[in-house]
């Protein structure tokens, strides 16, 4: 039968579930824009019939597709079921890509005309799958200006539909103190309002940055500019952003997490944060409370949770899944986190583990923490698609993203893993490394240098190869820079400049720089290579943007390298000790270093596709600058340091933890298997 202007669709579904209702509209509005069908809600006499259910009795988290052929005038009938809600989700955009639908976390790419024929004989073939990962999705900070935390709400929104077409089916949202959540305490009133942690990014008068943003005056979600000096209305309408974007999520067949460090204080004050949680956001299908980054009390902050959640339990008759999770980098504060669960947990309480920083690092971590089958069964393990502690690099971690998914196969023993999420800011330039992730927790013999020939060919990128061998070197080049450049594109001010002088710099070494550059000019020529062979408007899109980050990563370096300049010359501890010579080359390389920083601006500010790259943008604008003011005040002016080392408030990030020998020697490790 072919498919044509004439012939009639109806779409069915075999209840009122909200995520079947937004699956009916997802499959209609694709056949509408990429079809002549026409559709009716109850046609006479349909060519074809979409039937849209679930079915319990299949596999947790799977799908399946199956059409019955038409033949002399007979309806065709589609059947598009999953295990659940969600699942039957999956099954429709699975459809969909059948006929021809590219779904990319920047947007569907829609063929001119849909394959529907095409569909619906593969699905007239009896097509199951059973996805790797049952729980598969992204891990959101929400914390940091490049990430969905400075979106619209609509794009924002925009951003949870694009993971839902790509078969996410899980979130969790991050909260740190005073970010989306309010309530008082014994300690005091917190509010929601602190965006940013607090930091305050006023748009420049500036002619690269200023005109760049959206923002009028200050950076934020544009919608709460106009309160955000009254902090009780910057508070309400944080909370109601993302009430309504968790409302989208669970629209979307997602699973909503939220996870957030209970308050240190009383008992009473961590169910009473636990409890403005969940009144704030009805939308919740999972509680979690983790433990502070690397604060290494993890039995004493596990105890401490394990408390709230009974009382919390006790006093409100309705919760939803409750789980504790661990940040813990080192392998023995993890061991020491895993053995307290082992004897206190209750058996209905999840576990999550996020255990170290990096993508390959957090699969090695888990290797040696040796969960038994039936703990990775109760288990959310969060990995990493973006380092934050590189933030100003272009990153492309692809092979970490199988592995996880891989040694959760191999030791969970169960067939499928129960979970896996992934932490990522930006989302055009990790594009490529977000649509893998979900790519693998579906299929996971998918190969990074498969996904990437699929993903040129989509975009009709001419030498494939070159794109393969191009991504490759770049996420090596990604896992080299964790390791030998740890922390050299963090984003927050306050940890550049908490120490005196050099000090944030002192980890860094010209050679590796160098070595870093020479690794990414590699991954830059054969992407130009790539670049010169693709006529498609949106595939060389696609491959001057990596340019342009890439690019922009060397700069960085290059800023780096101009203050690394000064170490021999500059003594931190003591500043007087530095001579006319040594002040004359201070001069010389902290102008070398802002004249960088600038062309480092100017060249991101030229490709700015989404609104966390303006979130990058006006960050740099403001910490690497005056980052480099700092050492030259420090040298220069003897400026007293005590005006530079940030306060211990609860609400500022740590920096994730520096290069130490056991990192080298965990990374040499892995890179010799």
């Amino acid at each position: 039968m072919t498919c044509d202007r004439t012939s009639k669709v109806t779409i069915q579904r075999d209840s009122d579930h909200p995520v079947l209702e937004y699956a009916v509209g997802e499959l209609k509005w694709i056949l509408e824009d990429t079809t002549s069908l026409q559709l009716a809600d109850n046609a006479d006499r349909p060519d074809i019939v979409f039937h849209l259910g679930t079915s319990p009795d299949l596999p947790p988290a799977a799908f399946e597709l199956a059409a019955v052929a038409g033949g002399g005038g007979e309806t065709r009938e589609v059947f598009l079921k999953g295990q659940d809600a969600a699942a039957t989700l999956a099954a429709v955009y699975t459809f969909l890509e059948s006929a021809g639908v590219y779904f990319d976390i920047a947007g569907p790419r829609l063929p001119e005309i849909l394959d529907l024929d095409r569909a619906l004989t593969k699905a007239g073939e009896g097509w199951r799958v059973i996805p790797a990962v049952r729980k598969r999705g992204i891990r959101q900070h929400i914390n940091f200006p490049m990430d969905i935390s400075s979106y619209t709400l609509s794009e924002a929104c925009e951003y949870i539909r694009n993971l839902a077409r790509l078969r996410f089916n899980h979130i969790t949202f991050h909260s740190y103190a005073r970010q989306w959540y309010a309530c008082a305490l014994s300690t005091g009133e917190l509010l929601a309002n602190r965006c940013f942690y607090g930091v305050r990014y006023d748009v420049p008068d500036d002619t690269v940055v200023g005109p760049a943003l959206r923002n009028r005056q200050v950076f934020c979600i544009p919608e709460l500019e106009p309160v955000y000096d009254r902090p009780e209305e910057l508070s309400r309408g944080a909370i109601a952003w993302l009430r309504g974007l968790m409302a989208e999520a669970a629209r979307a067949g997602m699973h909503v997490q939220f996870s957030l460090e209970a308050p240190r204080g009383t008992i009473l004050d961590g169910v009473i944060a636990c409890e403005a949680v969940l009144d704030a956001y009805p939308d919740i299908h999972t509680l979690e409370l983790i433990t502070p980054e690397n604060k290494h009390q993890t039995e004493s902050h596990l105890e401490h949770y394990l408390s709230i959640l009974a009382t919390l339990r006790a006093d409100r008759a309705s919760l939803p899944a409750l789980a504790v999770g661990i940040y813990e980098t080192g392998p023995e504060h993890l061991r020491l986190g895993l053995e307290f669960l082992r004897k206190n947990c209750p058996p209905d309480i999840e576990w999550s583990f996020l255990p170290s920083h990096g993508g390959r690092a957090a699969v090695e971590n888990m290797r040696e923490l040796g969960l038994i089958p039936d703990e990775w069964e109760r288990s959310m393990f969060y990995s990493w698609i973006e380092f934050d502690g590189l933030m100003y690099n272009q990153q492309n971690s692809l092979l970490a993203s199988q592995q996880a998914v891989e040694l959760a196969l191999n030791e969970g023993g169960g067939g499928s893993v129960a979970g896996l999420s992934f932490n990522h800011w930006r989302t055009m330039e990790n594009r490529a490394a977000i649509n893998y992730a979900a790519r693998v927790c579906i299929d996971h013999t998918l190969t990074p240098g498969d996904f990437c020939r699929e993903y040129g060919a989509a975009y009709t990128i001419g030498k494939l190869d070159s794109l393969t061998k191009g991504m490759t070197v770049l996420d090596e080049t990604d896992a080299y820079c964790r390791d030998r450049l740890f922390n050299i594109g963090f984003c927050h001010l306050s940890c550049w400049r908490n120490k005196p002088g050099l000090g944030w710099t002192r980890k860094f070494t010209l050679p590796n720089l160098e070595e870093a550059c020479c690794r990414l000019d590699g991954a830059k020529s054969l992407l130009a290579e790539a670049l010169a062979a693709t006529a498609t408007v949106s595939g060389r899109q696609l491959l001057r943007f990596l340019i342009n980050r890439i690019e922009c990563t060397i700069l960085h370096f290059q800023v780096i390298a101009a203050l690394v300049e000064l170490h021999p010359v500059c003594e931190d501890a003591r500043p007087e000790k530095i001579d006319a010579d040594g002040r004359k080359r201070v001069r010389t390389q902290c102008d070398l270093a802002r004249v960088l920083a600038g062309q480092y601006l100017k060249h991101h500010a030229d490709m700015l596709p989404d609104r966390g790259c303006e979130g990058t943008l006006v960050n740099y604008h403001d910490t690497l600058p005056v980052y480099i003011e700092h050492v030259r005040n420090y040298f220069l002016e003897r400026e007293d340091v005590s005006l530079y080392p940030e306060t211990q408030e609860d609400d500022h990030p740590p920096a994730p933890e520096g290069v130490h020998a056991a990192m080298v020697e965990q990374a040499d490790r892995t890179s010799s298997r």
